[in-house]
């Protein structure tokens, strides 16, 4: 059980091997709707969740299947803690509300509107790694580019939103997880467990000593 659980398609295999389920890949044929990335006003009813890619990567789901999604990431989750991309789907197919909640807060601030119409991405194309590197000790460039090499990990590293069935939604997911790197590395905060328990307990703390 645990091999067929080792990666996030796992459900997608076990459904059907030659169907890509949620898309309209179907024995290596795509029909013409996900073709053109359009859909008839027949065939998609106002308010019915799309059976078609909203953006790359997009794997459209059911709630049965986001269901199963589910349990085997948090299954996979808690059998291996390092599993960040079955952490990643886990936050996908459960975290819903929470998104929706702070894409909310985002519009209702002039910054986080901003960032939501420009989309900003922060990846190695988008960062002067050498700029950082030569910045004075204990700036939070440099100390940011210390935080990388010392984890060997890039913001390219991070998954890519897959399972979230909202294009915007998806984007705040995709943020997230590039912004997480600056916030260990703003609190100074490990990557094991405890690290990442007081990174929650202490972000407020720091807020608040800042804002005074």
């Amino acid at each position: 059980m645990v091999f067929w659980l080792r990666s996030p398609k796992f459900l997608l295999w076990t459904i059907n091997s030659r169907k890509v389920v949620g898309s309209c890949w179907v024995a290596g044929r795509r029909c013409q709707r996900c073709h053109t990335g359009q859909a008839s006003a027949t065939e998609t009813p106002v308010g019915e969740e799309a059976s078609y890619p909203l953006y790359p990567g997009h794997i459209p789901t059911s709630p049965l299947q986001k269901a199963l999604l589910t349990v085997g990431s948090a299954f996979m989750a808690l059998y291996d803690p390092y599993r960040h991309d079955m952490v990643a789907v886990l936050g996908e197919t459960t975290g819903s509300l929470a998104l929706q909640k702070l894409r909310e807060r985002m519009r209702n601030d002039p910054e986080g509107h901003q960032i939501l119409q420009e989309r900003p991405r922060i990846r190695l194309s988008t960062l002067d790694i050498t700029g950082l590197r030569a910045l004075p000790e204990g700036t939070f460039g440099r100390e940011y580019v210390r935080f990388l090499d010392d984890n060997r990990v890039s913001p390219d590293t991070r998954m890519p939103t897959k399972f979230v069935d909202d294009e915007e939604l998806a984007y705040v997911v995709q943020r997230y997880r590039e912004v997480h790197d600056l916030m260990h590395t703003l609190l100074g905060m490990p990557t094991n467990m405890l690290g990442r328990v007081r990174r929650l307990v202490r972000l407020p703390r720091r807020i608040c000593e800042r804002a005074l």
